[in-house]
């Protein structure tokens, strides 16, 4: 009986083990957001948007979600499906006018990591996750984002964010 419920805690320590793994292989082509702590501002990447590919995610420039800055370096770039390119100083200055107007969620400067820590940009915005996954060594794909939260009126937030309980 004993040897029974040994030999059932070792197949199930063995599974568990092995579900582990193959979960973490999983993980290795996807990248990350971290913190953009230390010299870099918002009001930097506004000012030298030329040196980037700038995008944002959202229903238009009175309406985003996010703001992300492609960096130029050593030739990687970021691919998307619905984020959308913006070619003006002016443009890229009233998305973040817009972001800093939602009071209710702030939004956060995010450096863009592809799957083993490259640095690729950078993010404004107030979601603190999206799903970014390595093409190559020079190329990642950002997925999109959801809406920003609609204001329905005083005290009527409609709040658009997945829960926490969809990130599972």
């Amino acid at each position: 009986m004993k040897q029974k419920r040994g030999l059932t805690k070792s197949i199930f320590v063995i599974a568990v083990f092995l579900g582990l793994m193959a979960g973490c292989a999983m993980l290795k082509d996807y990248g990350t957001l971290k913190p953009a702590m230390g010299k870099m501002t918002i009001e930097d990447l506004v000012e030298n948007w030329q040196n980037y590919k700038v995008y944002y995610a959202g229903l238009a420039v009175d309406n985003p979600s996010a703001v992300m800055f492609d960096t130029k370096i050593d030739g990687r770039r970021i691919t998307s499906d619905k984020w959308v390119p913006v070619t003006e100083k002016s443009v890229v200055a009233s998305l973040v006018k817009w972001l800093n107007a939602n009071i209710n969620y702030p939004s956060d400067l995010w450096k863009i990591l592809g799957p083993k820590g490259k640095f690729f940009g950078y993010m404004y915005t107030y979601w603190d996750s999206v799903e970014i996954k390595g093409i190559d060594d020079k190329t990642i794909w950002m997925g999109d984002l959801p809406l920003p939260p609609m204001d329905d009126g005083p005290g009527r937030l409609t709040d658009r964010r997945p829960s926490a309980a969809a990130h599972g």
